[in-house]
């Protein structure tokens, strides 16, 4: 619990806490006093009450928490015992933080070489030209949607599109067995459909394997026609 947290349970106890010496609260709070124990301590009038300031006016002075607090004062305040429990919060406050993050807050990039530079403005091209295709590709299939119906999207694992791997567990005599070789771009086929070009291997009904390269023409979510071998 911070300083903040521990005066405003003081307070909570319903105790006139604007009448007490901060110095005295932030002693109490060093020193390890709960808060209920500190309010009581009010209650019963033990405490010491904030110093009564004679014209000129001056404004009480604040003590920050977060400001480190004296060793030296810590034994004086509260005796061996606390002189070691301070250190002990000491060490933990300094080995809270890791030595990579440690490390990284006293890291200095290095100059950039020649070469480095070379790399990095190269990276940064190939990137933007990279942003740039894929911009003009996505506005020319928008553009052949329009006449051509939706573009497969083919999946990121084995390169198949859902079309064409759905066609193919109906047909196929043993779906379970088929080992894609090969899947290709897809590609517009013909004025108003799609194509994807599909190798695979799967068993045939005498129990062998075939070989079989197929174009599957797509329109609208389905597949509307199959060029190539049979099965």
């Amino acid at each position: 619990m911070d300083f903040y947290k521990w005066h405003d349970s003081v307070r909570s106890f319903g105790v006139d806490i604007d009448q007490v010496d901060p110095q005295w609260l932030v002693h109490q709070f060093s020193c390890g006093q709960s808060p209920v124990t500190v309010a009581k301590l009010i209650r019963g009038g033990h405490f010491v009450r904030k110093p009564i300031v004679v014209a000129p006016p001056t404004i009480p002075p604040v003590v920050s928490p977060r400001r480190p607090i004296s060793p030296i004062n810590v034994a004086l305040a509260c005796g061996a015992g606390g002189l070691v429990l301070f250190s002990l919060i000491q060490a933990a406050s300094s080995g809270s933080s890791s030595p990579a993050q440690r490390q990284s807050q006293n890291f200095v990039a290095p100059p950039e070489s020649p070469t480095e530079k070379a790399a990095r403005e190269k990276a940064l091209a190939e990137a933007a030209e990279k942003a740039k295709l894929d911009a003009e590709r996505k506005a020319w299939i928008r553009q052949e949607e329009k006449k051509r119906g939706a573009y497969p999207i083919a999946s990121a694992w084995d390169g198949i599109t859902p079309e064409v791997n759905d066609y193919l567990r109906v047909t196929l005599r043993d779906y379970k067995s088929m080992e894609l070789v090969n899947c290709y771009e897809v590609l517009p086929y013909g004025e108003d459909a799609w194509a994807q070009q599909v190798q695979y291997r799967a068993k045939n009904g005498f129990g062998g394997t075939n070989n079989v390269t197929q174009i599957f023409v797509i329109r609208n979510g389905s597949v509307i026609d199959v060029v190539g071998d049979s099965r």
